[in-house]
């Protein structure tokens, strides 16, 4: 009877840790992600920055050009804030999930 119980416990906890390592994983996975589209975004945020400095020196780039740049760097922040969220959103349920199975086995 006491090894059963002992069994189920390890069982688990063998399943919270398998859990635990899947979450950690996607979270890392995401934040690598996030490190790369920060970096493009800032490589983007660089040129434009550069082409208004410089576009009266550059007429080749046209102000529907400069615009389209503009409207890159918008899209990409706009996707980095839901990528933001997302992380935060799977943080909050893995939390959750913690306090619940906390909560179970009390």
């Amino acid at each position: 009877f006491f090894f059963g119980h002992v069994r189920i416990f390890l069982a688990a906890f063998e399943h919270q840790r398998k859990m635990g390592n899947y979450v950690g994983q996607h979270y890392m996975q995401l934040e690598t992600a996030k490190t790369h589209l920060q970096l493009l975004y800032d490589m983007v945020d660089a040129t434009f920055d550069e082409c208004v400095d410089h576009k009266d020196k550059s007429p080749q780039l046209s102000t529907e050009q400069l615009n389209l740049i503009r409207d890159e760097v918008l899209r990409q922040r706009s996707f980095d804030n839901l990528l933001n969220y997302r992380i935060n959103e799977r943080q909050m349920i893995h939390v959750q999930e913690l306090q619940q199975q906390m909560q179970a086995q009390t």
